[in-house]
C-alpha cells in the first residue's frame, strides 16, 4: 500500500528546491518525481516504464520524449548513447538549448527516478542567476562521475502547463470517459 504525503515549497526557488523540501520524508531511498503539468497517456504507465529501466541499472532515470527541433529550446535536452530497449545512457544534459546547439531531440518529460546522491548534489547546489536551484544542474554534476539513464516514454504527452495542452488533455480524456464520452463527442461536433 502506498503512502502519499505532500510538502509545500515556501517560495518559488526552482524545481531542485521543491524536491529538496521533501528530503526529510524520502530519507536515503530512491524516489519518483512527477511534474503535475506533464500528463502521460499510455497502455503501460510512464512510472512502470521508468521503474523497469531503474530496476535494470540502479541509477537515476530521466523520462524522455521526442521534441520537434523548433520547440527544443523550451526543454531540458539530453545527449545520449544507446542502451537496451527504450533505455538510453545519458551522457549530457543541457537546459533550454538553442535548436542548433541541442545534442538530440530528446527532452525531459517531467518524470524522474532520483537516488540519494541527487539529493546530496541539490543540497550543495548554488542558486542560478535567477535565484533558483535546478534539478538539471544536479544531473549535470552527477554525470561527471556516474552513469545516468533515460527512458524514452511510449505515451501521448499533454503539456498541461500551457492552456492549449490542458484543453487537449481534457478533450482526449473526456471523449474516452465511459459515462460521458458519447455525449461529449456529440457536443463537440455541434459546436460551430
Amino acid at each position: 500500500m502506498a503512502t502519499f504525503t505532500y510538502v509545500r515549497q515556501r517560495s518559488p526557488k526552482g524545481d531542485g528546491d521543491a524536491i529538496l523540501s521533501a528530503r526529510h520524508i524520502i530519507g536515503d531511498e530512491p524516489c519518483l518525481i512527477m511534474y503535475g503539468d506533464d500528463i502521460m497517456d499510455s497502455k503501460k504507465t510512464s512510472v512502470k516504464q521508468l521503474m523497469e529501466v531503474y530496476d535494470r541499472y540502479q541509477d537515476p532515470v530521466v523520462g524522455l520524449f521526442r521534441v520537434p527541433k523548433k520547440d527544443i529550446s523550451g526543454y531540458g535536452v539530453v545527449a545520449v548513447k544507446p542502451a537496451e530497449g527504450q533505455a538510453v545512457e545519458v551522457t549530457g544534459f543541457v537546459e533550454k538549448p538553442e535548436p542548433s546547439k541541442a545534442p538530440s531531440d530528446l527532452a525531459a518529460a517531467g518524470r524522474y527516478i532520483i537516488t540519494p546522491e541527487i539529493f546530496n548534489m541539490l543540497e550543495r547546489a548554488k542558486p542560478s542567476k535567477d535565484g533558483e536551484i535546478r534539478l538539471a544542474d544536479a544531473f549535470i554534476e552527477f554525470l561527471r562521475f556516474r552513469s545516468m539513464y533515460g527512458c524514452i516514454i511510449e505515451a501521448t504527452r499533454y503539456d498541461c502547463g500551457t492552456k492549449l495542452g490542458l484543453l487537449e488533455a481534457q478533450v482526449a480524456f473526456g471523449l474516452r470517459h465511459p459515462a460521458i464520452g458519447k455525449d461529449f463527442k456529440k457536443y463537440l461536433q455541434s459546436i460551430k
